[in-house]
């Protein structure tokens, strides 16, 4: 072969090779210029629909914008769809309630004709308002929006705070010898006269062989109550004895009363004159025991 046919042979092959390359180029590069158009102008678009996404951003960043503002509304939806739920469930849960306006009839004399909404009736169970109320308390009773208390004196006097408290709310009752306590929760209960009590103290002497001697009862008063009342009488057991019951205010003997063991209870009532201590003893008997019921403590 002489070097005219080689040379015309290798420019050809040549040219044919230039060809190939700039068709492959000219194929990646168009379909790269045509990717990135599709990516901007998708970022756009997006950007147009969702207030988080920006039109600078890249076509990664916008994508994942576009992923967490979707999660975040699908939670939301969510959300929303379990309180809708929530809120239908209270809904039928409400308790039907209705408003009367009943006439008043007191003591089987009409008083009114009717009472404005002085009734709710919920569930099957009656509340009655103020008006009425006060209508047949004669306004004794009255509510402290403050203290959210309810207050009812059925003497009609203005009292607003607590004056008196019983006993055995307090820790007042600490000690004694030949004396015992009763509360409904221990199940136990003393009689006095007809009646039986299960909230209560009682006092006994037992001069017996064994025995303790007088029995009595101490109060740590702590200068807070002005008097206490309550009932006091012999128990129906043991033997049927009069006793004295002598009083003790910060030790000092102040004064005593008779007890008959014939009679029933009897109500009293001690000046406790804002004492810090005091001691009910029982004394006078061999083997007696008396009883204390509603026992009232007074600021």
């Amino acid at each position: 072969m002489n070097d005219t046919i080689k040379a015309a042979i290798i420019s050809a092959l040549i040219t044919a090779l230039i060809a190939t390359l700039t068709s492959v180029l000219i194929f990646f590069l168009g379909n790269f210029s045509t990717q990135a158009t599709l990516e901007r102008n998708t970022v756009e678009t997006l950007s147009e629909y969702f207030e988080s996404v920006d039109k600078d951003m890249s076509y990664k960043q916008a994508l994942q914008t576009v992923y967490e503002e979707s999660k975040q509304k699908d939670d939301e939806i969510k959300k929303l769809s379990q309180d809708n739920s929530d809120l239908k469930s209270q809904v039928l849960d409400t308790p039907s309630f209705e408003y009367k306006s009943p006439a008043l009839i007191l003591d089987g004399l009409k008083s009114q004709d009717s009472v404005n909404k002085s009734l709710l009736i919920v569930e099957n169970n009656n509340y009655y308002s103020e008006s009425i109320l006060n209508s047949i308390l004669d306004n004794k009773l009255s509510y402290d929006l403050n203290q959210n208390t309810i207050y009812y004196n059925p003497k009609g006097e203005n009292i607003s705070s607590e004056t008196k408290i019983e006993l055995f709310d307090t820790d007042v009752l600490y000690d004694g010898t030949c004396y015992g306590t009763y509360s409904p929760s221990d199940g136990n209960t003393f009689s006095m006269g007809s009646n039986t009590y299960n909230k209560g103290f009682v006092i006994y002497d037992d001069h017996s062989l064994f025995g303790e001697g007088d029995g009595f009862a101490l109060f740590d008063l702590q200068g807070k109550y002005s008097k206490m009342t309550f009932d006091v009488g012999r128990t129906n057991e043991y033997e049927k004895q009069d006793v004295a019951l002598k009083v003790y205010l910060n030790e000092d003997y102040v004064e005593e009363y008779s007890l008959d063991a014939q009679s029933p209870p009897i109500s009293l009532e001690i000046d406790l004159k804002y004492a810090n201590s005091m001691k009910l003893e029982i004394t006078g008997g061999s083997r007696v025991k008396y009883g204390f019921a509603n026992v009232i403590l007074y600021y």
